[in-house]
């Protein structure tokens, strides 16, 4: 009988089906970074859920499936930021931040020979620090551009905020992340991953609310008229 534990990891699983579902039925009223982001649930399927729990199933090390996913995902969630920034001073800083840090990952790889089949927590930190503050300077461009939008209905505000906290969650996990791998205590190691699977649910059905308001494109774009 499966204990609770499983169910969690399993439920967690089947939450990525819900958005990526609506993000295929509203695909052809998206604008590019709808459609970007419907890419990325794709991604997340295949890689972080499917190939994932096959290498678990099978006894894989898988570690170097989450040093593939986390640059992936850092490039799409940023080039949606940069295509939703307005303000040419936000999307050089989106250029610039992405840039260093896809050369401090890769720099960090080839550093440690061997750190691209283990978990490098220093490495995956630094993508959440740019997308929180992507997020982050889009509520703020949002605010000081002093546009009137229902937030209840307004697709991005759900989605950002989803990603935002997406990525606080992550930031912390991922700190301690060698500390959980390499403490012995499955106790510990199952926290961190119930915590994981909870902000990861979360985070889906976020996404999920915001894809669903998202009925035309010029719901999308908070610029729109």
């Amino acid at each position: 009988m499966l204990n609770s534990y499983l169910y969690i990891l399993i439920f967690t699983s089947l939450s990525i089906l819900p958005p990526l579902f609506i993000a295929m039925w509203r695909y052809k009223s998206m604008e590019k970074y709808g459609k970007i982001l419907h890419g990325y649930l794709w991604i997340s399927l295949i890689i972080y859920e499917i190939a994932m729990w096959y290498t678990s199933l099978n006894s894989i090390h898988n570690h170097f499936l989450l040093n593939i996913y986390i640059p992936l995902e850092f490039i799409l969630i940023s080039y949606i930021y940069w295509l939703l920034l307005e303000t040419k001073s936000y999307k050089t800083t989106i250029l610039v931040v992405a840039s260093l840090t896809l050369v401090f990952q890769i720099l960090s790889n080839i550093t440690y020979w061997d750190s691209f089949n283990r978990f490098n927590s220093t490495a995956n930190v630094i993508p959440n620090l740019g997308i929180m503050l992507f997020v982050i300077m889009y509520f703020y461009e949002l605010l000081k551009n002093g546009e009137m939008v229902n937030l209840l209905t307004f697709p991005l505000f759900w989605i950002s905020a989803g990603i935002l906290l997406y990525v606080s969650v992550n930031l912390f996990l991922f700190i301690f992340g060698e500390f959980v791998l390499f403490n012995n205590s499955s106790e510990i190691s199952k926290l961190w991953i119930i915590i994981q699977s909870i902000s990861n649910i979360i985070y889906r059905i976020l996404l999920t609310i915001g894809l669903w308001f998202s009925k035309t494109p010029q719901q999308l774009s908070p610029s729109s008229k």
